[in-house]
């Protein structure tokens, strides 16, 4: 059992969110795989349907982003401000182009696009190569998975001249000015992603703000484990079932819409946080695992797995999506699959010296 003087000896360990960073490639992977069976995606239509992976990949979309952005949070406070990082601009954003926008640019360009091309992507067949890339990769719109890169990079930049408002003001008066963000958001153009940095920026917010208070939060789950999960639990069903009906809801008035928004935060909150308190319990009980030889394997590769593994579900679409293979088995094979063909992809940029600039090294 994990005490509180265990808890800040332990304080510098990240051994959960190692794990659950791992966890949210996977259901990200996960939800890509089964998007042939989600009625709301009409790009590849399988003759066999799944209302089982339909709603499976309903219920990873309500939490898969905002678990992604929150890690990403948690690791910024832990590199900047625990670790003296990033202590100019000027290098946060070098960094950050290398590791974000430079593979964006580089995969999007040399993996996804000719991928789409060739399984004849419905929104890139009647444009030319030279179109595709102004009207689509440019101004990071319909380049698939990699949305998320500049996404994550807009973040970072707000986020640092934010983190100066955080310092001086109330951290409840800036999670409200965060939430009204959030919720205003679908007001804001979609170039560049701008509409969903400033929708994903609170959940970036959630993450700092947990490892300021790791320890306080950690005692939290251990003192009222049971009682915390079963809330969480709670809530993400009660908040899937109002994601269901919200399509009932499209034209409704402002008021209703403005209710959703925040019903659509809340729901990805209580999943991102329930997944959170239960893979810190498991890192907890099973304190060996971070050094298994597979899970460090998927920790080490989390970033190229995201980078490659889309087109390869794309390919499995185009090929078997209109014969009469089980789901399951189709779901499978993108599954495994994209995440073996990305650890080759790995490789493969890796031992050319002068490709590894690609993923970010």
């Amino acid at each position: 059992m994990m005490t509180e003087q265990n808890i800040i000896k332990e304080h510098n360990k990240l051994e959960h969110i190692i794990l659950l960073k791992i966890f949210a490639i996977l259901i990200v992977v996960l939800g890509h795989s089964t998007l042939i069976y989600n009625d709301n995606w009409t790009y590849f239509i399988a003759i066999n349907q799944s209302k089982f992976f339909h709603y499976l990949k309903e219920y990873i979309n309500t939490f898969q982003m905002p678990l992604f952005v929150f890690i990403s949070g948690y690791l910024y406070y832990f590199t900047h401000v625990e670790q003296c990082k990033y202590n100019t601009f000027k290098i946060l954003i070098n960094k950050k182009i290398k590791k974000l926008v430079v593979p964006y640019l580089c995969i999007g360009l040399i993996w996804v696009v000719p991928i789409r091309y060739f399984v004849e992507y419905e929104n890139y067949r009647s444009l030319k190569l030279i179109q595709v890339i102004f009207t689509k990769v440019l101004v990071v719109k319909d380049v698939g998975h990699l949305w998320f890169l500049i996404m994550l990079f807009n973040i970072f930049v707000i986020f640092y001249f934010l983190e100066k408002l955080i310092k001086k003001q109330n951290a409840i008066l800036v999670l409200f000015l965060l939430l009204g963000l959030a919720i205003i958001s679908y007001k804001i153009p979609s170039i560049f992603q701008l509409k969903r940095s400033f929708y994903y920026l609170l959940f970036f917010y959630f993450g700092y703000i947990f490892r300021l208070k790791t320890k306080e939060i950690k005692l939290l789950v251990l003192n009222k484990q049971l009682l915390i999960t079963f809330f969480l639990v709670l809530l993400n069903i009660m908040g899937f079932y109002i994601k269901l009906l919200s399509p009932v809801f499209a034209e409704s008035s402002i008021e209703i819409k403005i209710m959703l928004a925040c019903l659509k935060i809340i729901n990805g909150f209580s999943g991102t946080i329930l997944f959170y308190v239960i893979i810190f319990n498991i890192s907890c009980k099973y304190k060996g695992i971070i050094h298994t030889k597979y899970i460090r394997l998927l920790a080490d590769k989390t970033f190229q797995i995201y980078l490659f593994h889309e087109p390869y579900i794309y390919i499995i679409f185009f090929y078997l999506g209109m014969t009469n293979i089980h789901p399951a088995l189709l779901v499978s094979i993108s599954f495994l699959g994209s995440i073996c063909i990305s650890l080759i992809m790995d490789y493969l940029f890796s031992r050319l010296y002068y490709l590894k600039f690609m993923l970010g090294k």
